[in-house]
């Protein structure tokens, strides 16, 4: 080969596309190339590399198990081998290779023809001198990569213990918490659960390609009900769709991931929820995997305990005394947040809320005959917002939600669930009190918070002012 290992091995690309241009300057180019590489520990083979008629294949996802590849089960150069046409239907002739080190296969690569074509011995020959040479770029490539992923993982735990200390801000805690799963675990989905009324979990927090939505509700699995004693240990279902022993309803905050690893939030001795990581094939995990996962665990359920111990502290001077919601003060700190967060490129929406005919009831039944409707209209709001947003009261019938991660089209789904509840509510149906909303979402003109909030207000009453006219 005309390169030295050291750099064929500065990364992965690299070095696959230089076995690729070897194997044509030996066989005269190739219709299809491929490399995989072996994880002895997952009983894995992964394509990594594919180039079809000169062009590499992107997105193209292949993962088997080490029996199912000819030639990293055999270890030893094949012909015509099923794995080859399983990569590509239409192969007419293929040469396959394993890459070996120190009597181990850990990859492998092969050459594809489309067009009638024999290899030979000959062929055979000069790929096994160039397949002397990849194996050992590859497995310095598996080097690095492993240093690399140490030095992130210790970077992204510290990361997250600064983010603990420096922030009481669960929402900010959770988004590390879960991207880092995602980063350092290579998985497609990551979820932060946090426990409601005892036996259901909300996707408080997601990251990754199949990760559940957020607000997301399903019951939760027995086995996450741990004892104190056994507070750490992680649940791994490599097959989701086959796992013994378990109800397959108690593995839906799993899905639509094939396999994951679960593990419940706990602190001292509270059950606050559970962090889920999911993958989109059957996967086997390591124990570095699983000893991550439990040492984010761990910090995610002190973000959560702490960020909750921090909000009781606070509750009293925070929280509207008639209905129990946060205040108009909790609503401003809450929402100062979420709009700098805006302005980095997160999504924001809000939603104001007015009490229709609440002044007509008020007056005619009586000041608590009022305050026990907007104490019914607050619950409807408390029921309908998911728990890492905020519903607040404004001030007087004034009510206000904000959406971190909702656009405008789903702000106006959730002002209309609203409604359609109040209109509902026996209390309220009776009482003839209805909600008016307006939906705002931040815009890059936006300059404060309180610019979001006007925006929101003056289309409640264009809307309004439309019910007018038509009705």
């Amino acid at each position: 080969m005309n390169h030295t290992p050291s750099r064929i091995a500065s990364s992965p690309a690299v070095l696959f596309a230089n076995l690729h241009e070897q194997a044509d300057r030996v066989l005269g180019k190739t219709g299809g190339f491929y490399v995989v590489t072996v994880d002895h520990v997952r009983d894995r083979v992964r394509l990594a590399y594919f180039v079809l008629d000169g062009e590499v294949q992107r997105g193209v996802f292949l993962h088997c198990r080490i029996r199912e590849c000819d030639v990293v089960r055999e270890g030893k150069t094949l012909f015509n081998d099923n794995f080859s046409k399983r990569i590509s239907g239409d192969v007419v002739n293929s040469i396959s290779v394993p890459m070996t080190v120190g009597g181990v296969v850990i990859g492998a690569f092969g050459a594809l023809a489309h067009e009638a074509r024999e290899y030979d011995a000959r062929d055979a020959a000069a790929l096994v001198a160039i397949a002397e040479v990849g194996g050992l770029a590859l497995e310095n490539v598996h080097m690095v990569a492993d240093l690399e992923k140490a030095r992130r993982e210790a970077d992204r735990l510290e990361e997250i213990g600064r983010a603990m200390t420096a922030s009481l801000s669960l929402t900010d805690v959770l988004r590390t918490v879960v991207d880092a799963a995602v980063e350092l675990t290579e998985a497609d989905a990551a979820a932060v659960w946090l426990l409601h009324d005892d036996d259901q979990l909300e996707a408080a927090m997601t990251a990754g390609k199949l990760a559940p939505e957020r607000g997301l509700i399903v019951q939760m699995p027995p086995m996450l009900r741990h004892q104190p004693g056994e507070a750490g240990r992680a649940y791994v279902f490599e097959d989701v769709q086959r796992a013994p022993h378990v109800e397959p309803e108690d593995l839906n905050f799993l899905r639509p991931a094939r396999s994951g690893v679960a593990i419940a939030l706990i602190n001292g001795d509270q059950l606050l929820g559970a962090l889920s990581l999911g993958n989109r094939d059957p996967h086997g995990y390591t124990a570095e995997d699983i000893r991550l996962v439990e040492r984010l665990s761990y910090q995610a359920a002190i973000a959560v305990a702490n960020a909750r111990m921090h909000e009781e502290i606070i509750g009293l001077s925070l929280t509207d005394p008639l209905t129990g919601l946060p205040n108009r003060r909790h609503l401003e700190i809450f929402l100062e947040r979420e709009f700098a967060g805006a302005q980095r490129g997160r999504t924001l929406s809000v939603i104001l809320f007015d009490v229709d005919n609440f002044k007509t009831y008020n007056d005619t039944a009586g000041h608590q005959a009022g305050d026990q409707a907007l104490r019914a209209f607050a619950d409807v709001l408390r029921r309908e917002t998911r728990a890492m947003n905020l519903a607040a009261r404004y001030g007087g019938d004034e009510f206000i939600t904000i959406l971190a991660d909702v656009d405008r089209a789903l702000a106006h789904r959730q002002a209309e669930r609203v409604a359609a509840a109040v209109s509902k509510h026996p209390l309220l149906r009776n009482a003839n009190i209805r909600a008016s909303a307006g939906v705002a979402s931040y815009e890059l003109h936006m300059n404060s918070a309180a610019d979001l909030i006007r925006a929101a207000d003056a289309d409640m009453y264009a809307r309004k002012a439309v019910r007018k006219v038509v009705g």
